[in-house]
């Protein structure tokens, strides 16, 4: 089965975060596959996150919503509009969010 076609890099074989990621991509929800692209990828604008999952734009959107309102996610300064906003259509929004593991990871670079 095929689950990443198009890595952005080759994969190290045997390496429990890769196999992790793998099985995600296999098997996570819409909010998993999300939270795996932010804690990997760092920030990113919502629709950025969205469109890399290759989720229909629904599903990402609701997604989204639930990761905020659950707080597993955040929304980074500035933001022109109210984080509500966001929450209305997530998946066409260029607000900035991120997961803690990747803001962790940008903040150690």
């Amino acid at each position: 089965m095929v689950v990443d076609p198009l890595p952005r890099r080759r994969h190290r074989r045997f390496r429990p975060e890769v196999i992790q990621r793998l099985e995600t991509l296999a098997h996570g929800t819409p909010a998993d596959l999300l939270l795996e692209t932010l804690d990997r990828r760092g920030p990113l604008p919502a629709r950025a996150v969205c469109a890399d999952t290759a989720l229909p734009s629904e599903t990402a959107a609701q997604a989204l919503r639930q990761l905020l309102q659950e707080e597993r996610v955040f929304v980074l300064p500035p933001m022109p509009a109210p984080a509500e906003d966001l929450l209305k259509s997530p998946a066409s929004s260029s607000q900035t969010i991120a997961s803690p593991a990747g803001w962790a990871t940008l903040l150690s670079v």
